[in-house]
């Protein structure tokens, strides 16, 4: 019920043109990006579907051209990111990736990977870490395929905790042994850091430090919006929704649902 009230109303901003309003004020600022997020990607047509009406509709951006603010100014430019550690990023995801010459960005969580191959620990991982019924994780061979076809690795922390309830000490190793044990396994160097869960109580502006301590560059948050290149701070992204559907997942990279958003608190 919750989300047919959310999904019509943005039905009626978009037809009603306030997205295209929003969107014109934004544009007046500078180019136009959204970063959306996924999880597990188990339906392959689906998200054939979804990654060709990207390409089709917007302009799609690798990593290196959303760190050198390579930005088609008409369009509206996407970056797409994934989170956690999931087997169906290289079974389901790569070969679509790959048929549309789509880099991505994906955020892991090394504690994940380490357990892999224990069916057992990674159920209770994904349970009581990840709040999800278990699925197949990524493991390290995974993560190098990845790496091999192009694509960029980030950090999630060692095992996706809430870091803004974290001490000082568990709040390093969250955050900074992820990180050397991701660049140890992969031979690369992270510079892109995605906070577990990522609404406004799960950072602060200790962890803020934390991680560009840690010698991260760019943090995400799951805040929706457009990126704001003017303004220093956490990256929005949007997330994607399992099975979602793609003229729905349209809409909300045009700013529908930032405006809902917004607006939720009234209703």
């Amino acid at each position: 019920m919750k989300h047919t009230l959310r999904n019509s109303i943005i039905f009626c901003l978009d037809i009603l043109g306030i997205s295209a309003l929003y969107r014109a004020s934004k544009k007046s600022q500078g180019p136009l990006v959204r970063v959306i997020a996924f999880h597990d990607v188990t339906d392959a047509k689906w998200f054939e579907e979804v990654v060709s009406m990207l390409v089709s509709d917007f302009h799609v951006i690798t990593p290196r051209q959303f760190y050198a603010r390579e930005f088609n100014s008409r369009r509206i430019n996407v970056l797409l990111t994934f989170d956690d550690g999931y087997q169906s990023w290289v079974d389901t995801c790569l070969p679509v990736l790959k048929k549309f010459n789509v880099k991505a960005l994906f955020f892991i969580n090394s504690g994940l990977l380490d357990i892999a191959s224990d069916s057992q620990k990674v159920a209770q991982y994904m349970t009581q870490r990840l709040l999800i019924t278990p699925k197949l994780p990524l493991t390290w061979q995974g993560a190098e395929m990845l790496v091999a076809e192009g694509h960029s690795i980030g950090g999630h922390t060692v095992t996706h905790l809430n870091v803004a309830l974290l001490q000082a000490t568990e709040l390093s190793k969250e955050v900074v042994e992820d990180k050397k044990r991701i660049e140890t396994m992969l031979g690369v160097s992270l510079v892109d850091f995605a906070y577990p869960f990522g609404t406004r109580k799960y950072f602060n502006p200790t962890t803020v430090n934390a991680v560009a301590n840690a010698r991260y560059t760019m943090q995400y948050s799951a805040l929706t919006g457009f990126f704001d290149s003017a303004k220093e701070g956490l990256i929005a992204r949007t997330l994607v929704e399992k099975n979602q559907k793609v003229a729905r997942i349209r809409k909300w990279v045009k700013g529908g649902y930032d405006i809902f958003s917004s607006i939720k608190q009234y209703i």
